[in-house]
């Protein structure tokens, strides 16, 4: 069924034979009457979204009671205030050990790393069989919502980093969380590692590893630079590194173009007639993408009309990139950059990336 068109949208397909300058002039007009309602409708939107997010916590927290908390948002709240860097590198440690083990991986540093983190530790050594058992039990069974993981105000881990690494690495959806009454912080950020005698081999191994789990499963952004923008890549890249973190880069060289980005936007809630438009638009330039995986700490989501997580984050991000590059290249904003709205659509994105990553441009 085709998808109903938005009131942008019909404008876009009912100016887009015109010139692009009254083409934008009139999407423009449309944007700038809308702009005043807009920002109103977001102001009491975000009012009642917070105050309904601080009443579930204050509850939380007053009765004792686990709430449901989505693994890779949980997993994104770990990083500090105060440098934005990850402050528990220990779940890369448990997640790197359950791979060796149960997935027969033939790096032996993945259970090195384990032991002696373990016996650095002023807690009971729990042996790699206790992690098996583990894993095993939420594959099979699922994950017990009575095994509930402590977490502080700031929703950051005080308790349950064996678990946490399990539901990343098996993918569990949701995992139940209690909120501590006191903002109780367990420092495993880089320094302890520093601190505990871990080699600089060992600690770049981890940042390396801390940086694929994060990429394959979707916790960290990708952002795709299309080809009608390839003359910008290393600016666009510059300027973004300026405001966050970029883990890691890709230049590829598509085989098709067509097929990757109709894959891509089944992902959102885009109509076909839109999609083909696009690329209809990038035909005759070189099939040449830029893949930037960027780490935001804790983003901001919101939902859209059909109840999706949005990241908002994201989109002001976007929003600005495409405002600033639509003019300086002479394009249409839609033909500047795209990137997934959430963890889940990230982590789908990857795959579709690596299935026609066949090429590479470096």
């Amino acid at each position: 069924m085709e998808t109903k068109k938005t009131t942008i949208g019909k404008l876009r397909g009912l100016a887009n034979h015109l010139p692009k300058p009254i083409e934008d002039g009139l999407l423009q007009s449309y944007r700038s009457l809308n702009n005043i309602k807009s920002r109103v409708w977001w102001k009491v939107y975000l009012a009642i979204s917070n105050k309904k997010e601080n009443l579930i916590w204050t509850k939380a927290i007053k009765e004792n009671s686990p709430i449901m908390k989505n693994t890779k948002d949980f997993i994104a709240r770990q990083f500090n205030n105060r440098d934005e860097n990850l402050n528990r590198y220990d779940i890369i440690v448990r997640y790197l050990a359950i791979d060796k083990h149960y997935n027969g991986s033939s790096e032996k540093i993945k259970h090195d790393l384990y032991e002696k983190m373990q016996l650095k530790r002023d807690k009971e050594y729990i042996s790699k069989d206790r992690i098996l058992s583990l894993v095993r039990s939420i594959k099979e069974k699922g994950y017990d919502e009575k095994s509930s993981i402590l977490v502080n105000r700031l929703q950051q881990l005080v308790d349950g980093s064996h678990r946490s690494a399990s539901a990343l690495y098996l993918d569990q959806k949701q995992i139940p969380i209690i909120v501590h009454g006191y903002n109780e912080k367990v420092e495993f950020g880089i320094d302890w590692f520093k601190k505990n005698d871990f080699t600089s081999e060992e600690i770049q191994y981890l940042k390396k590893m801390k940086d694929e789990i994060f990429i394959e499963k979707g916790i960290l952004f990708p952002l795709i630079l299309w080809p009608t923008i390839q003359n910008h890549f290393n600016e666009i890249e510059k300027k973004l590194m300026k405001k966050y973190r970029v883990a890691k880069t890709q230049n590829i060289l598509l085989e098709d173009l067509s097929k990757f980005t109709k894959e891509l936007y089944t992902l959102d809630d885009i109509p076909m007639w839109q999609i083909n438009q696009k690329i209809k638009g990038m035909e005759g330039k070189a099939p040449n993408i830029k893949i930037l995986y960027i780490e935001i700490p804790k983003p901001k989501f919101r939902k859209n009309e059909n109840g999706k997580k949005v990241s908002t984050t994201l989109e002001g991000l976007k929003s600005s990139f495409r405002k600033t590059y639509s003019k300086k290249a002479n394009i249409k904003d839609f033909y500047i950059m795209h990137s997934p709205d959430n963890f889940e659509d990230n982590q789908e994105a990857v795959k579709i990336i690596k299935k026609h990553a066949t090429k590479k441009n470096e």
